[in-house]
């Protein structure tokens, strides 16, 4: 995702639309007399980057060169910009597209997510994922908490302050790993277990695609062909009814923990994303208290490997 950096400063992703100045509003906070209140800002426009000073009283300069205020300069990868008189000069460290990321407010610590998915504090402790579930919108579940979040929303996890930066009104076909975007409710799954259960593979198939995504054997797949087999279980029922199952009742069937259960599901998650899903969040579905969760898809087969 993009990045800007400096020597002796800690460095920045960037949201879609990120704004330099000595004003509050700022997310790059230059407290010096050149600098304006909002002074120039870094834009994403679909396919890079631009830069635009805002008429600033001395000036913005990309690579040496001193900007005309008002025109978008598009950017790239190693580009040096630096405002005002000169200052401290600023680096595009990588032009990737906006992505979903987690800004520390105790010391400004920033963790960046991956194909619409975030994890808080870390992939190894997600405590709280924040993912992406449909058009613009986006969610956080902790545990059995789940809830709606706003760009640039402050979160509470483990006793620390986060915001949380979501890369809004940016296009899903412009991720580089999806073979092509597909919604959860669109898809139908396939799971390929081995005669001792030891290994299971998944089969994602899409509308009008010719051929299925494999998603090869993976230990936390079994977590979800075990929701699989809980739904198929229930095929009798009305659709809404179907599969629900309390989390502590996951846990104990397959003898993990809570902690290492959260952790299953945010790595089945991130897998189905990186492939193109784009509501994540819908693929395991949770609701109420003690708290209960189910597979999202309604078209399950589960045959021999």
């Amino acid at each position: 995702m993009g990045r800007v950096s400096c020597a002796g400063h800690i460095g920045h992703n960037l949201p879609p639309r990120f704004l330099i100045g000595r004003s509050h509003a700022a997310h790059l906070r230059l407290e010096r007399d050149d600098i304006s209140g909002e002074h120039a800002v870094i834009e994403w426009r679909g396919s890079c980057w631009q830069l635009r000073d805002l008429a600033s009283t001395n000036g913005t300069q990309l690579n040496g060169q001193r900007l005309v205020p008002g025109e978008p300069n598009p950017l790239a990868l190693g580009d040096r910009l630096n405002f005002g008189h000169g200052g401290e000069g600023w680096v595009l460290e990588d032009d990737g597209e906006p992505e979903v990321f987690g800004h520390r407010m105790a010391d400004g610590y920033e963790v960046s997510g991956r194909a619409g998915l975030l994890a808080l504090p870390s992939d190894d402790n997600p405590v709280a994922q924040i993912m992406h579930i449909g058009s613009d919108q986006w969610c956080c579940v902790m545990g059995t908490l789940e809830m709606m979040l706003e760009d640039r929303q402050h979160i509470e996890i483990e006793g620390q302050r986060w915001q949380v930066f979501l890369p809004l009104n940016c296009s899903e076909t412009r991720r580089v790993d999806a073979v092509e975007s597909t919604n959860v409710t669109h898809l139908a799954l396939c799971f390929r277990v081995s005669r001792d259960e030891e290994h299971v593979a998944i089969e994602i198939e899409r509308p009008r695609a010719e051929s299925p995504i494999v998603i090869e054997p993976r230990a936390h797949n079994y977590l979800l062909l075990h929701l699989a087999r809980l739904r198929l279980q229930d095929i009798a029922l009305p659709k809404t009814e179907q599969g629900w199952v309390s989390r502590s009742d996951v846990a104990t069937d397959l003898r993990v923990d809570p902690t290492h259960l959260n952790v299953q599901i945010f790595r089945l998650r991130r897998s189905f994303a990186e492939v193109g899903v784009v509501d994540v969040g819908n693929l395991v579905e949770t609701r109420g208290r003690p708290g209960q969760m189910r597979i999202g898809v309604d078209n399950l087969r589960v045959t021999s490997l």
